[in-house]
């Protein structure tokens, strides 16, 4: 589990539940079957680097339960900055006890893990994984410790055992016993110094071990092994012994000896106990591989190329697992291949399995096998298939004209004469628009089994169908696109009708040519009317993702949106849908900006103001005494087509007013401490404390270094160079705040601008007859005329000033055009000149651009102001 921030502002404190980090880690359980001669169990965990940035170190607990729940724990730590623990080996050893007495019976154990970031979770309602265990030897070595006329001692191991560093080894003693009265014997063992006896565990009931280990200078180990009284005749296992070999760094290759001294009796010295000494001996060989393991990415894939035409990939890699718990990266040695490739697919390196759409059909056992040298393994995948064909959900089948609802385009007008012309002519008009329709592709993804019939749902039942729509986005088309078109917008598939006709929608497999679903559409000239407009505030928006009981391979997603406004200065937006008379519906989001306009107006702007672009509709909270001020919002039609409805102003297709309800929250409770579920309200932001008289002789002193600035640009020798003004008040107020996020506040800086005249005006633009009107009206006082500018960073006002603004009736010149620019700082661009004139004997290096003109007149310069 990991604690999950949101990398939004810097000033969130916005806290997700803990997430399982399960899908960071890919753990997968080595063995299948725990043998007693090596009692452990082995589990590989590899680091996913793609999903584990978000967190440091990573630690893997694992635990084995007996079938008398007993427990054993083990743990490994995984750091994707540490290139040594990218990948690590769990090894938990399994206590002899666990093992059944009886050599042809097997018991089972079960093992579970967890991923967090602290070893600190619980192992309750985690999957558990089954694993067979038995005590039976095959293939055993004997060795002889000690043979007496009544009773003989052995040393039993598996067939050519060996050690490696950090092995681990089982090591029996037998005893075969045909006296009338069995004797008291110790055994003592000197082992060597890269060994460690790790257990000794007594096999038989009716022997009794007590284990000791002698002081300096001796160093072994005594085991006095008691039989029950009076017991004759046995012939058995007593004592169990794991040896583990411990880590080097020099590898020393000679083999490793035991040292054995078998006493029979007890310790007297009349008369003397019959002892018998002997060393045994097991080779020392380099570390070699115990395992092969295929670590997917996945362990289970949807086939959504059949539907989608792109490639489903999913990583592989292909590690070792030695003797010694070292765990390796062999993918690029490996080679792999699959046992149906109509199923799933494999690259030959193993980087990766695949579907690329040729498949006919899913499986929940497809096997990919891996081989590495003479080392053999396969994985074992679930691939879920989409059932065909699928099914199509229109909103509307049929698409209609809207009444008084303009669009424009432009149309091709016919040639006559059959004169061929380079360019076809061309004419802007504009119509009644067509409705859009929603359209939703669904899929159920099933496997079957050939052999039984049998079908698995991935949704849990054949009726739930999921949404695929984003998913067949290239797949998806139309049949006849002069009639109707698809358009894709934020996930969602629109069709757009164009002309009366009929068309289909179809979902095409391009690899298999075939048509996996169709739909007709109908597109006719009966007209519908918009019937009303409904619009909702979103101020803030909550989720939280659930587990669903019962189904872990599903999680509820909750969405709360706030419809208030809960601090000074937050925005919130306004989503509309409008309404037809044949119960259709559409949201406007979905629609083309070009298609509509949106007028929007608050009946009280001292609390609540107003900020609309087009489509888009915001509002923002001014002032808290009103706290329920309304906005009338109105549907238009685009303003290239408003003239065309009834030859005047247009008439609103559709209006609404919408409360946006303002309570301001002032408690500063932090959001962390709110509850998940209710809507999130961020604590309002206030400017740092400062002292009154520090305030007010700062503003003091800018009031007097602008009124300064102000002086000298007047007084300067050049004329003509406008004043530029910079609000310090706004400037500073929002530089203010602290947080990260601050009120949006508007910098506005005014700059002077020449005018033409309106003839001048007219005159260059006198091929467009509307245009030159309207600019002409805009131009007759040329020392009032403004200009906005709406930039990304600051908004720049252009205004002229009286003195600089030159009009010549007598002589024409084009209009210089103002260049749009994104910097900040290049406010001004000098028109270069053109060639270098005096007047007077003076030489002219003022920032003008003075033109000569007939009859040696100078013309008045021109500056160009760049925004």
């Amino acid at each position: 589990m990991a604690t999950v921030y949101s990398s939004d502002v810097s000033s969130s404190r916005r806290v997700f539940e803990e997430v399982p980090l399960h899908c960071a880690v890919k753990v997968r359980i080595i063995t299948e079957k725990v043998l007693v001669v090596r009692p452990y169990v082995d589990l590989l965990a590899v680091i996913d680097e793609s999903l584990s940035r978000h967190v440091g170190g990573i630690c893997v607990h694992a635990q084995i339960t007996s079938s008398t729940s007993a427990t054993e724990l083990g743990k490994c730590h995984l750091n994707r900055h540490d290139d040594q623990k990218i990948s690590c080996v769990v090894r938990i050893p399994v206590p002899f006890s666990w093992f059944p007495t009886d050599q042809n019976k097997t018991s089972v154990l079960s093992v579970s893990y967890t991923v967090s970031e602290k070893c600190d979770q619980n192992f309750h309602d985690l999957p558990q994984h089954l694993i067979e265990i038995n005590s039976r030897i095959s293939k055993q070595n004997i060795d002889w410790l000690a043979n007496a006329t009544d009773t003989s001692v052995t040393l039993r191991s598996t067939s050519s055992q060996s050690f490696s560093q950090n092995s681990m080894q089982t090591l029996f003693l037998h005893v075969k016993s045909w006296a009338n009265e069995t004797k008291q014997m110790e055994i003592r063992l000197w082992v060597d110094s890269r060994m460690s006896i790790e257990t000794v565990y007594p096999t038989s009931s009716n022997w009794t071990i007590r284990v000791s280990s002698a002081s300096r200078p001796f160093f072994y180990t005594s085991l006095v092994c008691k039989p029950k009284d009076g017991m004759s005749g046995f012939d058995d296992n007593i004592v169990a012994i794991l040896i583990k070999m411990v880590s080097s760094t020099d590898a020393i290759k000679d083999d490793v000896v035991l040292h054995w001294h078998v006493i029979f009796g007890p310790k007297s010295p009349d008369p003397p106990p019959d002892d018998h000494k002997v060393a045994t001996k097991f080779s020392v060989i380099a570390d070699e591989v115990a395992a092969v393991v295929i670590v997917p990415k996945r362990k289970e894939l949807m086939n959504l190329a059949v539907i989608s035409g792109l490639q489903v990939t999913s990583s592989l890699r292909i590690f070792t697992v030695s003797i010694g718990s070292k765990a390796e990266d062999v993918t690029s040695q490996s080679h792999c291949i699959s046992s149906d490739a109509n199923i799933i697919k494999v690259s030959p390196t193993c980087s990766s399995v695949y579907l690329d759409g040729s498949e006919s059909n899913g499986s929940s056992d497809a096997q990919v096998y891996a081989h590495f040298l003479r080392y053999t393994t396969a994985f074992s995948f679930r691939v879920w298939y989409p059932k065909l064909p699928l099914k199509i959900w229109t909103s509307s089948s049929t698409l209609s004209t809207i009444k008084n609802w303009k669009v424009g385009f432009w149309r091709d007008l016919p040639l006559g004469g059959g004169v061929k012309r380079s360019r076809a002519a061309r004419q802007f008009a504009c119509v009644n628009r067509f409705q859009h329709g929603h359209v939703k592709v669904l899929a159920s993804l099933w496997i079957e089994d050939q052999k039984t019939g049998d079908q698995l749902y991935l949704s849990s039942h054949k009726s739930i169908l999921f949404d695929v729509t984003n998913i067949v986005h290239n797949t998806l088309q139309i049949s006849n696109r002069t009639v109707a078109n698809v358009k894709f917008h934020e996930g969602r598939a629109v069709i757009i009708g164009e002309n009366m006709g009929l068309a289909k929608l179809v979902v095409r497999n391009a690899k298999k040519s075939l048509d996996l679903v169709t739909e007709n559409i109908s597109v006719r000239n009966e007209e519908v009317t918009t019937t009303g407009l409904s619009a909702r505030p979103i101020c803030d928006t909550n989720f939280r993702i659930l587990p669903i009981l019962f189904s872990p391979a599903f999680f509820k997603i909750e969405i709360y949106h706030s419809k208030t406004l809960t601090k000074l200065y937050q925005q919130c937006s306004i989503f509309a849908s409008v309404s037809y008379s044949d119960a259709t519906w559409e949201p406007l989001n979905d629609l083309d900006s070009s298609y509509f306009e949106m007028s929007a107006h608050s009946d009280n702007e001292r609390a609540l103001a107003v900020s609309h672009h087009a489509s888009k509709v915001h509002v923002i909270a001014i002032d808290e005494h009103w706290p329920l001020p309304s906005v009338e919002i109105a549907l238009q039609s685009s303003s290239q087509c408003a003239s065309t409805i009834n030859g005047a102003s247009p008439a609103s297709l559709a209006v609404t007013v919408l409360n946006v309800p303002i309570k301001i929250n002032n408690s500063g409770q932090s959001i962390i401490d709110l509850d998940p579920s209710s809507t999130t309200i961020e604590p309002s932001e206030s400017l740092p404390s400062v002292p009154m008289h520090i305030f007010l002789l700062t503003v003091f002193g800018l009031v007097l270094l602008f009124i300064f600035i102000s002086c000298i640009r007047r007084s300067a020798a050049f004329k003509g160079y406008e004043q530029l003004v910079v609000p310090f008040f706004s400037r500073l107020s929002s530089s203010s705040g602290t947080h990260s996020r601050q009120e949006e506040t508007n910098e506005w800086v005014w700059l002077s601008q020449p005018q033409a005249p309106s003839s001048t005006i007219s005159s260059g633009y006198s091929g467009n007859k509307s245009t030159a009107e309207r600019q002409s009206s805009n131009g007759d006082d040329p020392s009032r005329t403004s200009i906005s500018y709406h930039g990304s960073e600051i908004s720049v006002f252009i205004a002229p000033s009286q003195a600089n603004v030159v009009v010549n009736q007598t002589s024409r010149h084009p209009r210089y055009t103002l260049v749009d620019s994104n910097s900040d700082h290049n406010l001004a661009r000098i028109v270069p000149k053109e060639e270098r004139w005096t007047t007077g004997g003076h030489d002219q290096f003022h920032t003008w651009t003075w033109k000569h003109r007939s009859g040696g007149r100078m013309e008045a310069p021109i500056r160009e102001s760049i925004a």
